[in-house]
């Protein structure tokens, strides 16, 4: 699925045109991102907001509530790394590592750059999942 985010929700049926209009307006003057705005207004729901990224960016989403993380994994990943890209190590399996990833924090471009870090440090294939 590709188009703007307020598109998106447009075509949904999930906010109305004048709900966006507000949510853009409140976006200029306070800055911030839109689904991140569409929830303070109480537009959408974070869960919502999430969905429609996921579909969005192709990219599944999970809650970490419901997910059992393995200690040893999050030591493959230095915690000025993990801080820095708001990510969070969930499983290896082989030479692949799957990541948490913050999807209101983490565009494509600092996806790309913690992938680069990631391959400079090892040998692991990035498998996202935004949260």
């Amino acid at each position: 699925m590709s188009g703007k985010l307020g598109e998106i929700l447009l075509k949904e049926n999930l906010i109305s045109p004048e709900q966006l209009k507000q949510a853009l307006e409140h976006q200029k003057s306070n800055g911030g991102r839109l689904g991140n705005t569409l929830v303070k207004l109480g537009f959408l729901s974070d869960d919502e907001v999430t969905a429609v990224l996921s579909r969005q960016y192709g990219v599944p989403s999970i809650n970490l509530s419901y997910f059992e993380v393995d200690p040893n994994v999050i030591k493959l990943i230095p915690m000025e790394t993990a801080i820095k890209y708001q990510v969070l190590p969930l499983s290896r399996v082989g030479s692949s590592l799957t990541l948490a990833m913050n999807a209101r924090r983490n565009s494509r471009k600092s996806s790309a750059s913690l992938t680069k870090e990631l391959r400079r440090a090892s040998n692991w294939r990035r498998k996202t999942r935004q949260v």
